[in-house]
């Protein structure tokens, strides 16, 4: 092994890489070696990696020297079988507001009113000409006073146990 070589064999270890013709055993005429014109010198140049964690997904790996691709290097077919899992994804709990609460005429004209003094500074606010970001930002506005006005006067549901 000259100096190259042990190049690429430092840069397989750092990166994880496996050389796929090396891991079945074949005959020579089917693993992956480049024959000279002269058909008298042969060499392994034609390397296929597979990342290791892959690695056993790689069922076989193998050359298939009757296909006409138009240069002097073989076909390589490889059989690869993935069992790929579905990604699980992270519920992130949502809190609720606790709108039953409103059934009280306390709670209901705290909430109304400060709904109705939050609403009318964005009145005050008016555009001639609403454009989608002038939209989007109010309605960003609009989200945010009712949910700032609801957790002060409403407050958050509390979270019931389910039964077994």
């Amino acid at each position: 092994m000259n100096e190259n070589g042990e190049r690429l064999a430092n840069f397989f270890a750092l990166n994880n890489l496996v050389i796929g013709g090396t891991l079945f055993a074949h005959k020579e005429i089917h693993k992956l070696f480049w024959y000279s014109p002269n058909r008298r010198d042969k060499n392994l140049i034609d390397l296929p990696l597979i990342n290791g964690t892959w690695r056993r997904s790689l069922q076989d790996m193998r050359v298939r020297r009757g296909a006409d691709v138009g240069i002097d290097h073989p076909l390589v077919v490889a059989d690869i079988k993935l069992k790929l899992k579905r990604a699980e994804r992270q519920q992130i709990p949502r809190r609720r507001f606790d709108f039953d609460r409103l059934r009280d005429p306390k709670v209901k004209s705290a909430f109304t009113l400060e709904l109705r003094n939050r609403f009318q500074a964005l009145q005050d606010l008016e555009v001639e000409e609403p454009t989608q970001e002038i939209i989007d930002t109010a309605w960003k506005e609009v989200e945010t006073v009712f949910s700032e006005s609801s957790q002060t006067c409403i407050g958050y549901r509390r979270e019931n146990k389910r039964k077994q």
